[in-house]
């Protein structure tokens, strides 16, 4: 049934939004920065302290643009391709 489809779609929809809402919440209330990357080492998330500790622009954390922000961080290292190859091997585990 469509109408039936439909409810359990958007019940899923909101409970896979609020275990999102938590995670969030949990990163955000750690004095940790936290950067987590996906298993191609693409940037997922990362929290406020991860932010501030890079010193990210806010204007650039309002585009949304990951990628960016990691290039911000990665101009700020010495030796970023170890870091790459250090998150790289964090996200094969």
């Amino acid at each position: 049934m469509v109408v039936s489809d439909r409810s359990e779609r958007k019940r899923a929809e909101d409970e896979l939004e609020q275990v999102v809402a938590e995670l969030q919440a949990t990163l955000e209330s750690t004095a940790d920065g936290i950067l987590v990357v996906d298993p191609r080492g693409r940037i997922e998330r990362f929290n406020q302290r991860f932010a501030a500790m890079w010193r990210i622009p806010p204007a650039l954390l309002a585009t949304g643009d990951n990628d960016e922000a990691l290039r911000f961080v990665l101009d700020q290292l010495q030796d970023p391709e170890s870091f790459l190859a250090r998150v790289q091997a964090l996200s094969e585990r």
